[in-house]
């Protein structure tokens, strides 16, 4: 992460569309964002997060034939 943005490359089947959605440790949805005409192969993304505070969230990307999770730390 920098200057507030979450940056990630996404690698694999990914062509269309894909939705990045952020969870607080409650389980609250605190973002959803849609990246749109991806490409097959590696694509890199990034969201701002400037509205989020530090803390521990939880991340999931949707594609057409995928889903990932994962943990993301915010330091501020």
């Amino acid at each position: 992460m920098s200057k507030g943005l979450i940056e990630m490359t996404i690698e694999g089947d990914c062509g269309g569309n894909l939705e990045m959605e952020i969870y607080d440790v409650a389980g609250r949805r605190t973002m959803k964002e849609t990246f749109e005409n991806l490409q097959n192969g590696y694509n890199e993304i990034s969201l701002n997060a400037n509205e989020l505070s530090g803390g521990v969230y939880f991340y999931r990307l949707n594609t057409k034939s995928n889903q990932y999770k994962g943990k993301i730390v915010l330091i501020k």
